[in-house]
């Protein structure tokens, strides 16, 4: 969004000014998606809940 104004600024400020505002109310999820991965095999595993 600031390279389409045409504002240059860190990466850092950017998040330093957006970290205060509220958050938007989150709806429940209607259905969640399971899917389980490792990133190597047989090493750590790691579950993602997505609401699809």
């Amino acid at each position: 969004m600031a390279s389409v104004l045409g504002v240059i600024v860190n990466r850092s400020t950017t998040l330093r000014l957006f970290d205060p505002l509220p958050e938007p109310e989150a709806l429940p999820p209607r259905v969640v998606g399971v899917d389980e991965f490792t990133p190597r095999e047989g090493r750590v595993y790691g579950t993602v809940l997505v609401d699809v």
